[in-house]
């Protein structure tokens, strides 16, 4: 490295950055090795499971809702812990050879999931792209208020910034109605402010639906 007067300075050694899944309840849960080929679970911590909507465990590739039981908190055990958040399993263990359980990525929140009248479970992945390549748009949130309606906030970068973007409301609307159901009611709001959840966090997309 040098100053900005152009003195070498010390080198200093670059390390890489590693991907760590945990929660406020339980600590940290697994974590990937420099492999990188999944997120190793600290079983000697934690016994996690990833199942399917009908409770039995989730095939390698499937994405499942993740139950957590504690086997460290003696004072307050969480025995299969629902926590919200949902994974997909890994079909073969990790290259490195360390012997624990593998998770192939964790995929979010269930909140951060649009759940159809059907029973389908929509990736909120999905809604986020289609604010891409929009550049009018500062920032925004899609919240799913029931099965067939979904409210859209938008800041836009300028008021001037928000003319003339009809045809993009409209290519945002009729996508959402693509996965959502064409009943589905999409009302699209220009707001001065989102407010992050009451954790702090920031969320793109939140459904409200009872699951």
């Amino acid at each position: 490295l040098t100053d900005v007067t152009g003195v070498q300075t010390c080198a200093l050694p670059i390390s890489p950055v590693l991907n760590q899944y945990g929660s406020r309840e339980v600590g940290v849960i697994a974590c990937e090795c420099p492999r990188r080929e999944g997120l190793h679970i600290f079983s000697f911590n934690h016994v996690v499971e990833i199942l399917d909507e009908a409770g039995q465990p989730a095939h390698p590739g499937e994405m499942g809702r993740i139950v957590i039981t504690d086997l460290t908190n003696y004072s307050m055990p969480m025995i299969r812990f629902l926590i919200g958040d949902t994974a997909i399993a890994a079909g073969t263990p990790c290259s490195c050879g360390r012997p624990f359980p593998l998770i192939k990525t964790v995929t979010g929140r269930i909140t951060d999931h649009f759940l159809r009248r059907d029973g389908a479970l929509i990736h909120g992945e999905y809604f986020t792209h289609l604010f891409y390549h929009r550049p009018w748009i500062r920032k925004f949130k899609v919240i799913q208020e029931d099965y067939d309606r979904v409210r859209v906030l938008i800041i836009p970068r300028s008021e001037e910034a928000a003319q003339d973007t009809q045809s993009d409301q409209d290519d945002i609307g009729a996508k959402i109605r693509l996965l959502m159901g064409e009943q589905c009611r999409v009302n699209i709001e220009f707001v001065e402010a989102i407010e992050s959840s009451a954790s702090g966090k920031y969320l793109y997309t939140q459904s409200l639906v009872k699951r």
